[in-house]
């Protein structure tokens, strides 16, 4: 893969196991999860047209997967529900069921999207299957969830590695994030958690994504001054190994005009968070930083 210090990394992940697992016992299923299904739409060339009508395969799914690989794979599963979907599920809200009357108004109310429904977002921020196991009178219909889910779509990653010191890598630095909601539910973020578990040979879909406006000045004497709290240090990691390794070429191409480089970094604590801190001490030694100010918020 082609890129260069200042560039991303798109990131594709997939749902844990857990929660999917909790989606699908939350789901009213007809069919086995994990046979192999195709979407298809009802289409006809003019409206009304039943003679050109026919079935045809869905772009969203376009081929056989089941439908546990659909929702670890494919959708978005733990974004709070939007009044968008909310409105289209709502009619399938068995009111007959106990408590189905309430809940059937309460999801009326949130469909409109108003402060109701933004009070109990900031309050449960809730997956798919929290909303789910909230209203239970609620049995969606299986191609109708598939077709309102959002897709999950990629995570880009400032890339904090320079390819000439890396050949063959892509570092990342990420912080796995990990909250409590005020409804005391812990939810863990999709793409860190899903990262931090990847075990050696397991395969990543990834690409590379250009960032024109936001790399090193090519051999000029302008100074660079770096400025990155906690994991925003990543970009900036990519830079001082391309200056230290521009610094080293000095020897066989001629002497290079280069600025100073400054860093500021700031983290919690510096035993804790200050992870590049000998790296960074490394490349001062070596000249490609010439002044760096560490800053800890909870250190004394």
């Amino acid at each position: 893969m082609v890129y260069e210090p200042g560039d991303h990394l798109a990131v594709c992940p997939s749902n844990c196991k857990e929660v999917v697992d909790t989606v699908i016992g939350n789901l009213d299923l007809q069919v086995d999860p994990d046979v192999p299904l195709v979407m298809e739409n009802f289409v006809a060339e003019e409206f009304g047209d039943l003679d050109t009508a026919h079935w045809q395969v869905s772009d969203r799914f376009p081929g056989y997967y089941s439908l546990r690989y659909i929702l670890t794979h494919f959708l978005d599963v733990t974004t709070p529900p939007v009044p968008q979907l909310i409105a289209a599920v709502t009619g399938y809200c068995d009111a007959t069921m106990p408590g189905g009357k309430e809940q059937k108004e309460k999801l009326k109310v949130m469909a409109k999207g108003g402060v109701e429904y933004e009070d109990w977002k900031y309050d449960h921020y809730a997956t798919l299957a929290e909303f789910l196991a909230e209203f239970p009178a609620l049995k969606p219909p299986l191609p109708l969830l598939l077709e309102e889910l959002p897709r999950l779509l990629p995570r880009f990653y400032s890339i904090s590695s320079c390819p000439e010191t890396n050949p063959g890598e892509i570092h990342l630095t990420v912080a796995v994030v990990t909250y409590t909601t005020t409804a005391n539910v812990t939810h863990y973020g999709v793409s860190s958690t899903w990262l931090a578990n990847l075990q050696p040979g397991d395969e990543v879909v990834c690409f590379t994504r250009r960032s024109p406006g936001f790399h090193l000045p090519q051999a000029t004497p302008a100074p660079v001054i770096m400025v990155g709290p906690g994991t925003g240090i990543a970009p900036f990691r990519s830079f001082w190994q391309r200056r230290l390794w521009e610094l080293e070429q000095q020897g066989q191409d001629g002497v290079l005009a280069f600025g100073p480089m400054k860093l500021f970094f700031g983290c919690r604590f510096d035993k804790f968070d200050n992870i590049y801190k000998k790296e960074i001490l490394e490349h001062v030694e070596g000249g490609a930083i010439n002044d760096v100010l560490f800053c800890y918020s909870r250190d004394p």
